[in-house]
């Protein structure tokens, strides 16, 4: 049984690359580099940003703030807007022999929620609201454009997808491994010093059941699934264990 169309807006002049929602409005990215805010019960525009240089690669409603909205450009910018302020609020930008171009955003559940950043060079930066400059950087390990990213629904992992044909997933927690060494400075003395050798987060695994670039994926509420669509026309269902 074929669905009528409840509504159409010319949204964009362009390719509409991102839509997300709020409980009162739809947000837009789009090719013309704008981000667009519609309402929901009247269909009409709200707002409009025309900072970013580049297409807008990302929107994003904030987790906690409702009048939050962030965005991602492949002019390597993140924009955060106060939709009561109509207005932007906040401003990360890098430099274009620093990083590759921004392709994807999410935002963490833990920590400072933090946002996350995916690139074409395979790197996901951390951004703080409150720190011009990312306050972490994880790699992969394949260095292949990020093309999704997904945070687990207890906050502690992140999933990415990419041109490279895998998923993988980084644990967030912060491991801190600490060595001990006895000197012996003294007849019959032993002083102990406890050294902090290694804080990072680490590459969990990087499963291979695509044979083309992956496009996105998503947790499963009790996070043990991950789902993931690809290029090759494959939806893939992933099993995922945790850790010990």
């Amino acid at each position: 049984m074929e669905q009528a169309m409840l509504w159409k807006v010319a949204a964009h002049r362009g390719e509409v690359t991102d839509v997300a929602g709020t409980e009162l409005a739809f947000v837009t990215g789009g090719a013309d580099n704008k981000v667009c805010v519609w309402s929901r019960r009247t269909h009409q525009l709200m707002l409009q940003f025309t900072e970013h240089i580049k297409k807008v690669v990302a929107v994003l409603p904030d987790l906690l703030q409702p009048n939050l909205i962030h965005s991602a450009g492949a002019d390597r910018c993140v924009f955060t807007y106060d939709l009561k302020k109509e207005k932007r609020v906040v401003g990360h930008q890098m430099g274009k022999s620093a990083v590759g171009a921004f392709t994807t955003l999410t935002q963490r559940k833990d920590s400072e929620q933090e946002l996350i950043t995916g690139g074409t060079d395979g790197r996901l930066l951390f951004w703080d609201c409150d720190i011009d400059r990312p306050v972490l950087a994880l790699q992969d390990p394949a260095k292949s454009r990020v093309n999704g990213l997904a945070v687990s629904p207890t906050g502690r992992f992140v999933a990415l997808c990419g041109d490279d044909h895998h998923v993988k997933i980084f644990d967030l927690k912060v491991r801190v491994c600490w060595r001990a060494w006895l000197f012996d400075r003294l007849p019959h003395t032993l002083l102990t010093a406890f050294v902090c050798v290694e804080q990072r987060q680490a590459l969990l695994a990087a499963t291979l059941g695509h044979s083309a670039r992956v496009h996105s994926l998503r947790w499963s509420p009790d996070e043990k699934q991950l789902v993931s669509v690809g290029a090759d026309c494959c939806i893939c269902v992933w099993n995922f264990y945790g850790v010990d």
